[in-house]
């Protein structure tokens, strides 16, 4: 049921980076509003989009306009960390693109001074206060609305590999989690996040919005803060689940996965699966375990609805997506996905550093590793600057 119209596809991404000092490693505070004007100037000002996120130690680049091939968008994610690299060194400050900063608390944070963001903080108060991580979005075009809806509703299932690909946050604030993904630990404190509910079509989406927008709840769609959604504004599906990864293989690994689950969904490729008739419970289990042992536990099998050792899923997965990854122009970056699960994901990169540097065999989940953090920092940031060359 292979769709020959498959290899027509335009996507954009979305990535949201820390800025550190480069003296201390720490998080910036107050970024210069002249940073975020430079960055908006020579990265954004083609379609005008804002470059300040919501914590004022972060800031946003996309790919605009969107992309059609892999080597494009390639090239377009290292132009944009290559400029966001120059803009932020003639500030004394680094780049940084991990889920959570390893060492930085998010008390000494705060919300940029935007009325958008001063409504969040009023609406969500302390949790939002504590949102100090970053994440990778991914938006795919489709066109008709409620395939949008059929996609949502599939990729479910599949949430769970996004995230334990991607995964990049196991320390928070100097001390150690025992998760590979505490970002959504911290980022689940807020209101209509996780995995989205089983929607009948987009007309259903739409009176969820407007029933949120008509209480005054929410100001419009991008408020429902679901892993993944369905949005209207740009005909796009978005993928919101996985983890900032300082790694541009790695981004695009996850990026070609989400791609390929598209166009086999839209393709049929699924249907004999029942997709949609996975239990909400069970999503959830899955979710629960790609965040804690990312690659190395356990997921619930897009065929056989049980656990199974995340290795083997994601193996058969590739496999199943390759017709789609050759007509994409992907396949090494799919390919590349086994490579991240062979050798480990950016969260296990930093909790082995951490552990040779600390003198121990074990980390010790609640332990604050700070001291021995700061080279684990250092090297974070030389990953996510060195693809940008």
């Amino acid at each position: 049921m292979h769709d020959p119209s498959s290899a027509k596809f335009r996507i954009g991404v979305e990535e949201e980076f820390f800025i550190v000092d480069a003296s201390t490693l720490e998080l910036v505070r107050d970024v210069p509003w002249e940073l975020h004007d430079r960055v908006a100037r020579e990265i954004g000002a083609s379609s005008g989009y804002d470059v300040m996120e919501l914590m004022a130690c972060q800031v946003e680049v996309r790919t605009e306009p969107p992309c059609d091939s892999f080597v494009a968008l390639r090239e377009e994610l290292r132009k944009n960390r290559k400029r966001l690299r120059s803009v932020t060194a003639e500030f004394g400050a680094r780049i940084l693109s991990t889920a959570t900063h390893p060492i930085s608390k998010w008390s000494g944070q705060r919300h940029s001074n935007k009325p958008r963001y001063d409504v969040f903080a009023d609406r969500t108060r302390l949790p939002l206060r504590r949102l100090v991580s970053c994440s990778f979005q991914i938006h795919v075009e489709v066109i008709k609305l409620d395939e949008r809806v059929r996609v949502c509703n599939a990729c479910r299932v599949f949430l769970p590999y996004l995230l334990a690909l991607s995964s990049s946050s196991p320390f928070w604030g100097g001390v150690y989690t025992g998760l590979k993904s505490y970002r959504l630990s911290v980022f689940d404190q807020l209101p209509r996040t996780g995995i989205p509910q089983l929607l009948r079509d987009f007309e259903q989406y739409e009176q969820i919005v407007d029933a949120l927008c008509v209480g005054k709840l929410i100001d419009d769609e991008s408020e429902l803060w679901w892993d993944i959604r369905p949005r209207k504004a740009f005909d796009t599906v978005e993928l919101r689940i996985p983890d900032a990864c300082p790694s541009l293989d790695e981004a695009l690994s996850v990026t070609a996965l989400y791609v390929c689950l598209v166009k086999a969904i839209l393709a049929g490729e699924f249907d004999a699966l029942d997709l949609e008739g996975f239990s909400y419970t069970l999503l959830n289990e899955s979710r629960w375990q790609a965040q804690l042992n990312g690659v190395e536990g356990v997921v619930l099998d897009f065929e056989t609805r049980e656990p199974t050792f995340f290795g083997d899923s994601m193996e058969k997965l590739v496999r199943c997506l390759h017709p789609y990854s050759e007509r994409l122009g992907c396949h090494f970056e799919l390919e590349h996905c086994l490579s991240i699960v062979a050798r480990g994901t950016c969260a296990d990169r930093q909790t082995a550093m951490c552990s040779q540097v600390a003198g121990v065999r074990e980390l010790a989940v609640g332990g604050d590793y700070t001291p021995a953090l700061i080279e684990v920092v250092e090297q974070l940031c030389s990953e996510t600057e060195m693809d940008a060359d």
